[in-house]
């Protein structure tokens, strides 16, 4: 008799997973996941589209930001969200990129009389300069009368400010220049968000380190300045030393010797400038 009530309290108990076997489960289901998801930011990441890029880089950002482990940030992850930092380097073949510099470049020669306006021929010369300059993957803010801040933001102002100079003798061409400023805003922002996720990021090694110094190096003078001072909120973390400060140190004291050897005193001026760029942002930053 007590033998078929022990038997009857086995029959009615749940079958129980193994705790291991459902977190090994777990696990893999969760690895699964990231794989397709990190397909689909790869293939947005490396996209023909500007707008799929920046929505990989964005994805890629709040995706680490709720879940840090969601996203596998290897060296090749980290240098294409980095890369919006030196968007004018690397992506001169997004369509909707080429299709508006090509509009802005039949726009501007129409409206020359600007530069009879003192204060139009600075925006219309800076505008112009900018634009001349980007096509060939430089950027160059100096010709607007005030060239601070970062260059896709100043440029998208100064772009609206001509848009509205010739909104009424072409509004065709005024609407050209505002999506142009659009762009550069979008652009803008997502280097915003880009420098979020340099702040926010943790897990720092000799990979996610490399990209960042690649991504550094290629940058114009502001752009490496606002990296530097994200990079300052992880002095302590080894690796950023040894695999980005150090190595960009070297760098830039192996150019000034061979500038000092040929005797180049504006190029040497031009690495003292990066070396107090150095200090400023990283080292007392």
């Amino acid at each position: 008799m007590g033998f078929a009530n022990g038997r009857n309290q086995l029959k009615s108990r749940p079958a129980q997973i193994p705790i291991v076997g459902w977190q090994f489960r777990h696990t893999l289901l969760k690895l699964k996941r990231i794989s397709k998801m990190q397909k689909n930011i790869l293939e947005q990441l490396n996209s023909l589209s500007l707008y799929d890029f920046t929505n990989g880089v964005n994805t890629v950002v709040e995706k680490y930001q709720k879940e840090t482990d969601s996203v596998n940030i290897d060296q090749e992850i980290m240098e294409k969200v980095l890369s919006i930092f030196a968007y004018e380097r690397f992506y001169q073949k997004h369509s909707e990129w080429n299709k508006i510099l090509t509009e802005v470049m039949k726009v501007l020669p129409k409206h020359t009389y600007l530069l009879e306006n003192f204060l139009d021929k600075y925006t219309f010369r800076g505008l112009s300069l900018f634009v001349n300059e980007i096509i060939s993957g430089e950027i160059n803010i100096s010709g607007f009368m005030m060239a601070m801040g970062s260059p896709y933001l100043v440029s998208s102002t100064e772009s609206k400010n001509i848009a509205a100079s010739i909104k009424d003798k072409n509004e065709d061409d005024s609407l050209v220049l505002l999506h142009f400023a659009d762009i550069l805003e979008h652009i803008y922002g997502t280097q915003v968000s880009a420098k979020t996720f340099i702040v926010d990021f943790k897990e720092w090694n000799k990979e996610t380190c490399i990209a960042t110094r690649n991504i550094l190096l290629e940058s114009n003078r502001n752009i490496r300045c606002e990296i530097l001072f994200c990079l300052a909120t992880h002095k302590e973390v080894k690796a950023i030393s040894e695999f980005i400060i150090q190595p960009y140190e070297n760098a830039l004291s192996q150019l000034k010797q061979k500038y000092i050897e040929t005797n180049n005193l504006e190029k040497i001026n031009s690495i003292i400038e990066l070396e107090n760029d150095l200090k400023e942002n990283f080292i007392n930053g």
